[in-house]
């Protein structure tokens, strides 16, 4: 945890202060360079693009007090927001809690979502809210839920004949689990700095169910060279999981505009397919207008038009990267795919039939 009353790191700072800031800056999604301990420009750009984000503060690239403050480092309540929790973290929490209880005799007054970095929390309410809905999901369902809502999101829509409040929802929140999340190599990172391609399809054959196969596996299968993996290559190894598995895996790739007539159109459209438990997407991008690359979604949020992205890259360890979860506009989004490299559709499709 960073003393935020003393906090002053700027470029050239070093220290095990600035290793634990470039980690928060990966986990918040606007660093992919080395955790080294020396703020470089990387860093200070980086640090720039979290004051923006937060707002009200000066776009001067230099980590102090109020910046440290705000940033949300030492832990944010995120009891508030639309995001949703995975089954086997929900669990984990769970456990964590029921412990703290059984040590403590009482109930703790806040749960971190991850107890390794802290970054993000709930308060009691929010945790009995949640376990609520959750044991009430068994009860009526007779299994658990794939995640679970922090808040679930619903808009009623007036009822244009009675102009009376209609039951009808308006879906806002769309989710594609259950996927790798937990970091490293043939998890939430890619193994290689050339497997996205093949890191992606492993993310998807998670979500339906396939676990067999290692990124390497499906690299040989879909030829992956040391300049990445083609569409053509990933159909290919779809193909041979198929003659594998005795599955009816099939891929399509479209353009972006393919799915309406609207950018806001386009981003439901797309969750409604993802949100479907045999269906699931890979994107092919340019990455952050920079690089050649192909990754999958977590969730997409058409209210506060926001994409969680399954980001392969990150912190690196050796030839291999962590990865983590990253929260990415839909103005970004589209962005990275209207550059999508040779012209090529940068939507796939893939569907378990």
């Amino acid at each position: 945890m960073l003393d935020c009353n003393k906090i002053n790191i700027r470029k050239e700072s070093k220290g095990n202060d600035v290793k634990e800031l470039q980690t928060y800056l990966t986990f918040r999604g606007y660093y992919d360079g080395k955790i080294d301990g020396s703020c470089g420009d990387y860093t200070v750009s980086a640090i720039k693009k979290l004051q923006k984000a937060v707002g009200g503060l000066v776009v001067d690239g230099i980590f102090g007090p109020l910046t440290c403050k705000v940033s949300g480092i030492n832990g944010r309540d995120i009891s508030g927001t639309s995001q949703t929790i995975d089954l086997d973290i929900w669990k984990n929490m769970m456990t964590r809690y029921d412990n703290f209880f059984k040590q403590h005799g009482q109930e703790p007054v806040i749960c971190y979502i991850n107890y390794t970095t802290k970054y993000e929390y709930i308060t009691n309410t929010k945790y009995q809210d949640i376990k609520k809905r959750y044991d009430t999901y068994i009860k009526e369902n007779g299994r658990e839920p794939k995640f679970v809502y922090i808040n679930k999101t619903q808009i009623t829509q007036p009822n244009t004949t009675t102009n009376k409040p209609s039951t009808n929802t308006i879906i806002t929140y769309f989710s594609s689990t259950p996927h790798y999340t937990s970091q490293g190599c043939n998890r939430l990172g890619q193994c290689t700095p050339y497997y996205c391609g093949v890191h992606s399809l492993h993310q998807v054959l998670r979500k339906f169910g396939i676990t067999d196969y290692s990124e390497s596996t499906l690299a040989a299968w879909a030829g992956t060279t040391t300049a990445g993996t083609s569409h053509g290559g990933i159909n290919t190894a779809i193909k041979k999981v198929n003659s594998k598995k005795g599955t009816n895996i099939e891929i399509k790739w479209l353009n972006f505009s393919d799915l309406g007539n609207t950018t806001s159109a386009r981003f439901k459209e797309l969750g409604r397919r993802i949100n479907n438990s045999n269906c699931d997407c890979i994107v092919h991008n340019l990455y952050r207008n920079r690089y050649g690359h192909y990754e999958t979604i977590h969730s997409i949020n058409t209210k506060t038009q926001n994409v969680q992205v399954l980001n392969s890259l990150g912190t690196r360890t050796g030839s291999s990267y962590k990865g983590y979860i990253e929260n990415r506009s839909f103005s970004t989004f589209q962005s990275y795919i209207s550059n999508t490299p040779g012209g090529q559709p940068s939507i796939g499709l893939i569907t378990k039939k």
